[in-house]
């Protein structure tokens, strides 16, 4: 039920992450050293605040593995007692 833009000419280097109704939504390619990624969907937001009450979980997780698709950075060990804090305010 996201709304969004189709991703306009993803290239024949570009991988297809997500597509809806044969349409890319999602795409990554190689860039110079890195790489890049192109979300069409817009206000995911909707998403996180609509869903029940694991939805913002599901959110933070599906956007940690978008990043992480193209951004790589290696884990960091906490503390023993440390919990995982959502900051993210509720509608």
């Amino acid at each position: 039920g996201l709304g969004g833009f189709p991703v306009s000419s993803p290239g024949a280097d570009a991988v297809v992450l997500e597509s809806r109704d044969g349409v890319a939504m999602i795409a990554a390619r190689r860039l110079d050293v890195g790489r890049v990624m192109q979300v069409g969907y817009d206000e995911t937001w909707r998403w996180r605040m609509a869903g029940g009450d694991e939805s913002a979980a599901a959110h933070r997780e599906w956007w940690s593995r978008l990043v992480g698709a193209v951004a790589y950075a290696p884990l960091v060990p906490r503390g023993p007692g440390v919990r995982s804090i959502d900051e993210t305010p509720l509608a």
